[in-house]
């Protein structure tokens, strides 16, 4: 059990031992005021001395009762005898310690005098016959210990020595020292820290509101001790300012509150260094800072003047440290919307702000300390490039960290560069032009009066913006040049590894969509500050422009997606619908040329190579917009039938197939689910219009920019075409999902009632669908819709009574369409010829094919000599030649069609069966 109460004992030093037993000895002083009495005692701050220097009960029990076994005013009696056999021998204040010859004697003289004061006993003139006689009548009586007058020396040799180490001093002690240990101790309580010696973070900054110099924002029965024990033991003002300075300077922290007690604290110590160097008395007065020296002299060693010098050399350099990162340790935390620059307002704002104090007590020291060793615009100036150096470096580390693993390597030499700018921009210029510039312009101004050298004046009459810009400037061109140099020799273009196409490298993408966007802004706010750009943009970056505009239309394209998915559906004008994305589309090509062309003129390149090497680079951005509203069309299917879908028309255009080739592709290749509808909807034919109508502002665009498109307009006139025209057979084909059973179904009807009925829903469906595409598609893409529709219909029919594998000829199944189709045939006529309806006007487009399926059906009518002698006339049209060429293709259909009927009737006559084996079939 001892051993774990030993565990808890607190190690301390010699000195530390000493000021806690003589802080113990001022609870009992009869100096107390009535405001004191009650709370200055040991039994209230026994227990907060006991904690602050972390003592275990043992051993604060040990001082406090060996102290309660004499008369307090005997021990304090012994210490003023200790003070006065130190006024030869001070620790302190020696004979040689002073500059002053007669320094030590004065000290003497006024110590004397204090004493005699305390000692509070008008009959002892004479301190030395009285100690005299203390030490007689102390012999004789040698025999009663009790009777001798203890002091802090024995009570320490009785106490707490055995728990002391000796860091000092040789185990002396040292009156001065122990004072500057209960200031530390309290503030450290008063922080509610464990008591350590060297402790140097910031103190607790409630304690830093007091404008009691001597004690801070310490509880006053800390400040009555430190009063006490600075009455008793001769300590002077200069000593006890000086601690404090100390341990500001010590535990620095840039906050209004500690830079203000440091500047008032410096001021006054070097307020009394001067009246004594003058042999002048400090006017009491001055008690504004909690400070008043009563009119007494005070004494300064060289030893304290040395010290004085090499904490103001501290503090000096602690400010120093803080300027050079002026903008982490200056700027709010909170950003408040300041008051116009040149207000009054503003003007006391800045004056008040933390940056400002600390340039102020900066400035102060120099010219009170150091006027001939430094010269303080020329250290503010580098400590200001400094700063800005080491924020670029820490910016471009912090994005390093930040985006490490994330960036190609490619391009993250400009990408990191860029942001750093944008930081800069962003983060940096506002604080600096409306929150620093003022603070740091007022001590970087020249004074002629002091400085007249020519040289001084070039490099200090640069304010502080200038020194900001021309700091970032030459890192960023140092980066630019090291970009050039790695990138001069980089190829543009690389080949993208799925579709082999070429593209833009992404360090050029990067370059021209991040780096000279950040460089241009950079060099139109310095511009606009000093009327010079820092950052040319000539030489090292203007070789690069012939491929800025591939970033341009990767940007493009990004935002094609966006523009689709927000689109909503309006008129052109001209009563036809569309969708705004077109519109939208172009309008945000025409921010990406406005930007490119902005870009040529601010970079000062001639003949607009940029704007037209845009134009002729756009394929793939319209491609990739019809191909974005293509995926609006199909975003009804599965996702699998989707790709499948769009590779069948990517790879029909690009193999320049026919519609009806595609629409084969479609049928063999594409499955489509069960779905809820079939018919064209308004937004399907809206959506294709938005194709057409693009073409339209795809001439309006090029005639309004000059005709920057020049050759491959027409390619992009074509690109356009052959995706509507794509889309198109796509509509025929998904309404043929639903035609073609229903075809299927009349064929195979058993009944004339189940016959109608199909005919009827037949006729309905194509009805719907017609006449919303005869109102919602362009002029131009309904007379396509319509013959295509026809045209599958009719090789629907034809597939059932011509079938194209012979083999699956089934006599009945083709003789009971042949007769269920008559009615259909005449519902058809109806639909698409019938009078007086919109779709009567596109008659010609569908004639061939009704004419087609009109003479299969009458072929199977024929007799077999008939049949065999249409066939024959067939022939020789085709070798007279005296057809036209839409003839012919009619022609061929028919010969190939009776042909195929001979074969499915060859087992039936043998005028065919001759007839064919004459002809070798």
């Amino acid at each position: 059990m001892e051993d774990e109460v030993t565990k808890h004992k607190a190690i301390i030093s010699n000195n530390e031992a000493y000021a806690i037993i003589r802080a113990i000895l001022c609870l009992y002083s009869v100096n107390k005021t009535e405001e004191f009495k009650n709370s200055a005692n040991e039994k209230t701050m026994g227990p907060v001395l006991k904690k602050a220097f972390g003592l275990s009960d043992e051993q604060y029990n040990e001082i406090s009762e060996k102290i309660l076994e004499y008369s307090t005013e005997e021990i304090t009696i012994s210490e003023l005898q200790l003070r006065y056999a130190w006024k030869d021998n001070h620790p302190i204040y020696k004979s040689k310690a002073f500059k002053d010859p007669d320094g030590h004697t004065k000290w003497q003289k006024k110590e004397f005098q204090d004493i005699k004061k305390l000692l509070k006993d008008p009959s002892l003139l004479d301190l030395n016959t009285k100690l005299q006689l203390n030490e007689k009548n102390n012999n004789n009586n040698n025999n009663n210990e009790n009777n001798l007058k203890p002091s802090i020396q024995d009570v320490f040799n009785i106490t707490l020595k055995k728990h002391t180490i000796e860091k000092s001093n040789g185990g002396k002690d040292n009156i001065h020292i122990g004072y500057k240990i209960l200031v530390n101790a309290f503030l450290q309580y008063s922080s509610q820290e464990v008591y350590r010696e060297d402790r140097q973070h910031p103190i607790k900054s409630s304690l830093l509101k007091s404008n009691d110099l001597f004690n801070l924002g310490l509880l006053p029965e800390f400040t009555w001790i430190l009063n006490e024990y600075s009455i008793l033991y001769g300590i002077r003002d200069f000593y006890r300012l000086l601690v404090i300075f100390d341990v500001l300077t010590t535990r620095f922290d840039d906050n209004l509150n500690q830079l203000n007690l440091l500047s008032n604290c410096f001021k006054k110590l070097q307020s009394i260094r001067k009246l004594i160097q003058n042999n002048e008395t400090i006017d009491g007065s001055g008690g504004s800072n909690g400070i008043n020296l009563n009119n007494q002299n005070d004494f300064i060693t060289e030893d304290e003047n040395d010290l004085f010098n090499k904490i103001s050399s501290n503090l000096f350099n602690n400010l120093l440290i803080r300027i050079g990162n002026y903008r982490i340790c200056f700027t709010p935390n909170q950003v408040e919307k300041l008051p116009q620059r040149q207000s009054q307002h503003y003007q006391r704002l800045i004056k008040s702000i933390p940056l400002t104090f600390a340039l102020n007590l900066m400035k102060y020291i120099v010219d009170e300390l150091f006027s001939d060793l430094i010269d303080f615009q020329s250290v503010l100036k580098k400590a200001i490039i400094e700063a800005n150096e080491k924020e670029y470096i820490r910016s471009m580390e912090h994005l390093e960290a930040l985006y490490n693993g994330q960036l190609n390597s490619n391009y993250q030499q400009i990408f990191l560069l860029s942001k750093v700018i944008n930081d800069i921009i962003d983060k940096w210029f506002d604080w600096e032009i409306y929150y620093f510039d003022l603070s740091f312009s007022e001590f970087l101004k020249l004074n002629n009066n002091q400085n007249n050298n020519n040289n001084q004046n070039n490099n200090n009459q640069k304010i502080h913006l200038e020194i900001i810009f021309e700091t970032f400037s030459n890192f960023i061109n140092k980066s630019v040049l090291n970009i050039y140099k790695r990138y001069s020799n980089e190829e543009h273009t690389v080949r993208n590894s799925k579709s082999g196409k070429l593209e833009a490298a992404p360090w050029i993408t990067c370059l021209f969509s991040e780096l000279i966007p950040s460089l241009v802004k950079y060099n139109e706010i310095v511009f606009g500050l000093f009327k010079k750009k820092p950052i040319p943009l000539e030489g090292e970056i203007s070789f690069l422009t012939g491929q800025f505009i591939l970033n341009r239309i990767s940007i493009l394209n990004t935002n094609i997606k966006h523009l689709i998915k927000h689109q909503e559906w309006k008129p052109n004008g001209k009563g036809v619908f569309h969708s705004s994305c077109p519109i939208d589309f172009f309008e945000f090509l025409t921010q990406c040329y406005s930007g490119i062309q902005s870009l040529e003129i601010k970079l000062s390149i001639p003949s607009n190579p940029m704007t037209r090497s845009f134009g002729t680079n756009l394929g793939d951005t319209f491609l990739f917009f019809v191909k974005g509203i293509r995926a609006v069309i199909l975003e009804d299917l599965p996702i699998d039938q989707q790709k499948i879908i769009s590779n069948v028309i990517d790879n029909a255009i690009s193999n320049q197939v026919t519609p009806k080739q595609l629409f084969q592709t479609l049928v063999e290749n594409v499955r489509l689910p069960k779905l809820s509808s079939y018919n064209i909807t308004e937004r399907m034919c809206l959506q294709i219009n938005d194709i057409e109508q693009s073409r339209g502002l795809l001439l309006d665009f090029d005639d309004k920019y000059n005709n920057i498109f020049r050759n491959s307009l027409n390619e992009l006139f074509t690109t356009l075409k052959d995706h509507w025209n794509c889309l198109l057979t796509y509509y025929v084909y998904k309404m043929n999902c639903y035609i073609k059973p229903i075809i299927q179904s009349i064929s195979l009807s058993l009944n004339d009632n189940s016959t109608s009925n199909y005919t009827k829903e037949l006729s309905n469906f194509i009805e719907i669908n017609l006449s919303l595409s005869n109102k919602k598609l362009q002029a131009n893409l309904f007379p396509v819709l319509l013959k295509r529709l026809f045209q599958s219909i009719v090789n629907n029919m034809l597939e059932i009574i011509l079938p194209p594998n012979k083999k699956n000829y089934n006599k009945m199944v083709v003789e009971k369409s042949l007769s269920n189709f008559k009615g259909l045939m005449d519902e058809l006529t109806k639909v698409f010829h019938g009078e007086g309806d919109k779709t009567s006007s596109y008659f010609e487009l569908t004639l061939d094919d009704y004419t087609r399926i009109k003479k299969v059906i009458e072929l199977y009518s024929f007799e077999p000599q008939q049949l065999i002698e249409f066939h024959k006339i067939l022939l020789r049209s085709h070798s007279k030649s005296i057809i036209t060429e839409n003839e012919i293709s009619n022609s061929n259909n028919l010969l190939d069609e009776s042909f195929t009927i001979m074969i499915f009737k060859r087992s039936e006559s043998k005028e065919i069966d001759n007839y064919l084996k004459n002809s070798n079939k």
